[in-house]
């Protein structure tokens, strides 16, 4: 049985359900849909614009794609996939009175597993190649080509789809592709996390580590002029004894001032604020079957979810 359609539970007797070829629909509320799809309406034009913009940048410059930036494109593919084809199909849920067709369904489901698994391993896979890049600057190079990137996108997409296809045309295998699906999100969720945490220290101690050694060397330079006491300055030396002396004055920059961390901590917010409501309501769901709840809340989960 379907794990996120069929369900052998009760329901309280005011809930709208209607069946069709085995399918529970619950209806949403008329205002919560509306409101809902407008909001999901808003987030689709501005998400696929920006994506679309992101994209056409990157392709025009395909001669000179680091990995970074196919990891980047991909992050913009999946979303402006997302966008236009799974995003849309959650208003008409949202909006429908009636049980719908099952090719609207499964077509329905499939997106749901496939666009969503394949948008959060496209945010797993360039926080962790952010992570490398910062924690180990010398050897990253050395980890990734751009046919090993071109390869784990590719498996990333086969899995993501893979996923979603069994989910919505195997009832056999719909128990397992959901367990799968939860799992992964929820794993890829957590150390997507932790990556950009962990990224954001390893950054702020760069930055110390750079300001404490050009204080270092300002202040050899800064011995070896005092040396040359009887010689004329010249307005070379004049200017870098100035500099010295600003980079000795210059005091340590906290972490929540500096543009950088500013800029990761607000990325980090904005990725779990967004993904977050979706990971728990998914995983309670899994524990306790309580569809009502599931359905109540899910959709609009799903068009804040845009947000990242």
């Amino acid at each position: 049985m379907d794990i996120y359609s069929n369900f052998n539970v009760s329901f309280h007797n005011d809930t709208p359900i209607d069946h069709k070829r085995g399918f529970e629909f619950i209806k949403i509320p008329a205002v919560i849909a509306i409101v809902v799809s407008i909001i999901d309406g808003v987030f689709i034009l501005f998400g696929a614009t920006i994506n679309l913009a992101v994209i056409v940048t990157i392709v025009s410059h395909h001669r000179a794609l680091k990995t970074m930036d196919l990891f980047i494109l991909n992050l913009c593919l999946s979303d402006f996939v997302s966008s236009i084809f799974y995003q849309p199909l959650v208003i008409t849920r949202l909006l429908t009175r009636s049980a719908q067709s099952g090719i609207h369904t499964g077509i329905f489901k499939m997106a749901t597993f496939t666009c969503l698994l394949a948008d959060c391993a496209a945010l797993f896979l360039v926080t962790f190649d952010k992570y490398l890049s910062i924690r180990f600057p010398f050897r990253y190079h050395t980890h990734f080509s751009k046919q090993k990137v071109v390869a784990i996108i590719t498996c990333a997409w086969v899995i993501a789809t893979a996923i979603g296809l069994t989910f919505a045309l195997y009832d056999q295998g719909a128990m397992i592709a959901g367990i799968l699906y939860g799992v992964l999100l929820v794993l890829m969720f957590i150390i997507t996390a932790v990556l950009q945490i962990a990224s954001f220290f390893i950054a702020k101690r760069h930055e110390r580590r750079i300001q404490q050694m050009a204080k270092v060397g300002a202040n050899c330079n800064s011995t070896r002029e005092s040396k040359r006491t009887d010689e004329t300055p010249s307005s070379a030396d004049i200017e870098l004894e100035v500099a010295n002396s600003s980079i000795n004055n210059t005091k340590p920059v906290h972490p929540l001032t500096s543009k950088a961390a500013r800029t990761t901590t607000l990325l980090t917010m904005v990725f779990i604020m967004s993904w977050l409501p979706q990971i728990v309501l998914n995983v309670y769901f899994m524990i306790t079957f309580d569809a009502k709840t599931f359905y109540r809340f899910i959709y609009l989960f799903v068009a804040f979810q845009q947000l990242h």
